[in-house]
């Protein structure tokens, strides 16, 4: 995989995201969050959702990829004016646990791999869904999440980016 000038300005944001998020400023969260919930509000909602599967610092984990998430898009005029609905998200997260059970069943590891390979070149934010890949592999709370909650979290995320890149096209 070849780094382009795009990645290289996607680590910038979202090393400046980071840190914003990490000066753990309440007026930051407190206007982050009002901002999300007028143009966005469908990813608070997810983020309720997941709080009834993860414990309080799994929880701040989360809530702090969904800042980054937003904040990454915030800048795109259309995330600001078309709202992402459950239906929309319902059914990009099905697509996306569809191909999870065929590459479950899928014997050749060629084939898994060429459909695991084409399916992520699809996703134009690869960047940002490395950076929250990475957490979830390497932050505490994240990575001593059993399978089955740090799949669904997981593909949530994924599907969620492809949602709001969707919009935001």
């Amino acid at each position: 995989m070849n780094i382009t000038e795009q990645d290289k300005l996607d680590i910038e944001k979202i090393n400046s995201i980071f840190k914003r998020i990490e000066m753990n400023d309440s007026g930051y969260f407190n206007t982050t969050a009002e901002e999300m919930y007028e143009y966005q509000p469908f990813m608070l909602e997810l983020l309720v959702a997941y709080q009834s599967l993860i414990d309080i610092d799994t929880f701040n984990e989360m809530s702090t990829i969904i800042f980054l998430i937003w904040e990454f898009f915030s800048d795109r005029k259309k995330i600001r004016k078309i709202k992402l609905t459950e239906q929309r998200f319902e059914a990009m997260l099905k697509r996306n646990v569809d191909l999870l059970k065929y590459l479950e069943d899928e014997t050749n590891e060629d084939e898994r791999l060429f459909v695991t390979a084409s399916d992520l070149e699809t996703l134009k934010e690869k960047v940002l869904f490395t950076t929250i890949h990475y957490k979830f592999d390497n932050q505490q709370y994240l990575k001593a999440m059993d399978w089955d909650t740090k799949g669904t979290l997981l593909i949530g995320m994924k599907s969620l980016i492809q949602c709001l890149e969707e919009i935001g096209a």
